[in-house]
């Protein structure tokens, strides 16, 4: 586990989980440079012990996540970057709904989410 530190409640802390990492808290401008590259440290390490498949995607728990905002969206995109130099697809799970909004907004939920819902079919 890494603990990146903050001075309000919900400081945010990235943690090593099978497959991925797990992002607890909150990322606020203050710690966003410091949970960034804790989770792309434990993310290339994880890789590079070859204790995860190259092949198999880096997931990202978010279920801890605290009010997701912009920064927080800025960390993830970050850590997508990284993890496609590696050769490995990000994927976010359990991913709040104030999260979930943002990136069906932008986009980026097609890109991102293990788990969005499938598009409706389009008729004619």
């Amino acid at each position: 586990m890494t603990e990146v530190s903050g001075t309000d409640a919900g400081a945010a802390r990235v943690e090593r989980m099978d497959g991925g990492i797990r992002l607890v808290g909150r990322v606020t401008f203050e710690n966003a440079e410091d949970v960034g590259a804790a989770g792309d440290a434990l993310l290339r390490s994880a890789g590079a012990a070859g204790t995860v498949q190259v092949s198999a995607p880096a997931r990202v728990d978010l279920s801890g996540m605290l009010a997701p905002g912009c920064v927080a969206v800025a960390v993830l995109l970050a850590w997508y970057r990284s993890s496609h130099e590696l050769g490995r697809q990000l994927v976010l799970e359990n991913a709040p709904g104030a999260l979930r909004r943002i990136l069906d907004f932008t986009g980026l939920d097609e890109v991102l989410l293990a788990d969005r819902p499938a598009a409706p079919a389009r008729s004619n």
